[in-house]
């Protein structure tokens, strides 16, 4: 599996795509959406990745995959640049029968455009519960441009609701091409979940992924705010309970209310 962080996160550090050219900025309230000038260069990019075909910069180079961390490697030695850097990884691309790529910086409906350019791709599309989202935002560091907290959860949940709707109808249009994956569930029953994933993807499940899913979600140690090593998945999820005031938790199940209706979620009861 050839696997990439983020790769728009340097296009566009603190937003997201929409199908109609722009960029929005979610770090303001309300939100700021304007023409992008890299739209299309951005859609090319994210559609070469799965020939293999990098932009010089579109693989970060960054600890969170092997072609990254190969890429980060490859700029300390002399004489190297992005451009040739991102060309030395081609071969794991090129040997691996899966590409994947995660990414919060696409509305789903840019994915029309890509499952139209790429008739094999297909979309695990993780949901969480907006109040475990704020939780993690905040720990972040990224709610530092907000007068008050609930104006992040406003935003959250209006691109949420969107992104939702977008989904359903996708789910028409390209059957079979999309799964929508909880949090909860999946930190809750890591091993169910990703089996789940696998056979959604028509992949074999490896057997080593038995004691890799054992330690990185019931470990006795965390590898960061970035990382994916958590002492209990399942409680991560749901810190949002102890770490939020009563009052703010009121503020996103009532700026949440559409997005409970359609997903499930609950407001809190104390």
């Amino acid at each position: 599996m050839f696997y990439v962080y983020e790769p728009l996160k340097k296009l566009l550090p603190n937003g997201y795509y929409l199908k109609t050219g722009q960029e929005c900025y979610y770090l303001s309230y309300p939100e700021i959406c304007r023409n992008s000038t890299q739209f299309d260069s951005m859609v090319d990019m994210m559609t070469s990745f799965y020939d293999c075909n990098f932009s010089p910069k579109f693989i970060p180079p960054e600890k969170h995959s092997d072609a990254q961390v190969k890429v980060q490697e490859c700029l300390h030695e002399p004489h190297r640049n992005a451009s040739f850097c991102n060309k030395s990884v081609r071969s794991l691309c090129d040997a691996s029968s899966v590409r994947m790529i995660k990414t919060i910086r696409l509305s789903m409906d840019v994915i029309d455009i890509l499952m139209r350019r790429i008739p094999t791709l297909k979309i695990v599309h993780l949901i969480r519960d907006p109040r475990g989202m704020h939780k993690s935002r905040k720990k972040g560091g990224f709610l530092k441009e907000f007068k008050l907290r609930s104006h992040d959860a406003i935003n959250l949940c209006n691109r949420y609701f969107y992104d939702f709707n977008v989904s359903e109808k996708l789910n028409l249009t390209y059957p079979y091409r999309i799964k929508r994956v909880l949090f909860e569930d999946l930190a809750s029953n890591t091993l169910k979940y990703a089996k789940d994933i696998y056979n959604f993807l028509n992949l074999n499940f490896p057997p080593m992924l038995f004691d890799w899913i054992s330690n990185h979600t019931s470990s006795n140690q965390k590898d960061g705010y970035y990382g994916t090593i958590r002492a209990n998945s399942s409680a991560v999820a749901n810190e949002w309970r102890d770490k939020l005031t009563r009052k703010l938790i009121k503020e996103i199940d009532e700026a949440c209310e559409a997005v409970y209706d359609v997903v499930g979620y609950t407001p809190f009861q104390q």
